[in-house]
């Protein structure tokens, strides 16, 4: 988890290093061969990817809730190890979909995404998404660090 982490640290950092017209084209930055990818996401595709990370949140927070009544009853330390994850996990999850859907829909004079495309390219905050996750990324591997010093 913890190299994963660092590698979307990496991945971030060199977003955040690209061009505003690379990122703002796929969210992503540029390619490997340092050139802009080919824009991959249509409105349809980022609607269904947030609604993907929402479900995902929401499945989180109930495992977290589950968790911590049975945590409570039981008072097993496993099931303390699982709330904080599904905490974390629902956490940066709801984190990343947010940040997501400000880089691809933020529209400062109101016009929104259509289905043909972007009707207002989200160019001014192409670094939203990769600045998130670079702190997301950060936030996790700490946590991971810290989870491991204490198994210790």
């Amino acid at each position: 988890m913890g190299m994963s982490a660092l590698m979307v640290a990496v991945e971030s950092t060199k977003a955040l290093a690209s061009s505003p017209e690379c990122a703002a084209q796929t969210g992503s930055g540029s390619g490997a061969d340092g050139d802009c990818l080919p824009p991959s996401f249509t409105a349809a595709v980022a609607l269904t990817t947030a609604a993907i990370l929402c479900g995902v949140v929401v499945i989180k927070v109930g495992l977290f809730v589950y968790c911590r009544r049975v945590q409570r009853v039981r008072g097993y330390a496993t099931l303390q190890a699982y709330c904080d994850d599904h905490r974390n996990d629902a956490l940066t999850n709801a984190v990343s979909v947010a940040m997501f859907c400000l880089a691809q829909f933020y529209c400062p004079d109101g016009r929104v995404e259509s289905a043909e495309g972007s009707v207002c390219p989200a160019v001014q905050l192409w670094w939203v998404d990769p600045a998130a996750a670079l702190v997301l990324s950060l936030f996790i591997f700490v946590n991971w660090v810290e989870s491991g010093h204490e198994q210790l």
